[in-house]
Parts: C-alpha cells; sequence; structure tokens
C-alpha cells in the first residue's frame, strides 16, 4: 500500500501523511478512551486508507487511464483493508 501511495505523490509527502495519520489516530484514540494507551502503527496504516478512499473519490474520472482496472483494485483493496 505504502509503495503506491509514494509512486504517486512522492516520499516527503508520503512520510508527511503517514505521520500525520498516526498522531491524528493517537490524539483521537486518546479523546475517544483516556484511561487506556495505544502503541503501534495501526493508526498510520488506516490513515494511508483513508488516503485511498479519499483519492477514490476525489479522482475516479482520472483513475484508469493509465493502467487498466486500476479502480477496481482500489476499490477492492480499500474495501477488503475497511
Amino acid at each position: 500500500m505504502g509503495a503506491g501511495i509514494e509512486d504517486g505523490i512522492g516520499f516527503w509527502r508520503m512520510v508527511f501523511l503517514y505521520v500525520l495519520g498516526g498522531l491524528g489516530g493517537i490524539l483521537f484514540s486518546m479523546d475517544m478512551r483516556p484511561n487506556t494507551h495505544g502503541v503501534g502503527a495501526s493508526t498510520a496504516i488506516f490513515g494511508l486508507v483513508g488516503f485511498y478512499i479519499a483519492y477514490i473519490f476525489t479522482h475516479f474520472s482520472y483513475m484508469g487511464r493509465a493502467r487498466a482496472g486500476q479502480r477496481v483494485c482500489l476499490i477492492v483493496y480499500t474495501s477488503i483493508m475497511v
């Protein structure tokens, strides 16, 4: 998943998206359940899945021009991840 995003938006934007997704997820988790602690990269991974979902909705007409089946692959992939 990360390699596809990195190819599309570049390394530094990918790092920014990953860190922002991780921090945002941890802050949301701390807000929802303040007495628990979370450790790991799951919130950052779900941030990347959220990026894929947003990409599907904003670039649906553009997808599939360069690679046939890109729409179907991304929709199936994000459906499995969610």
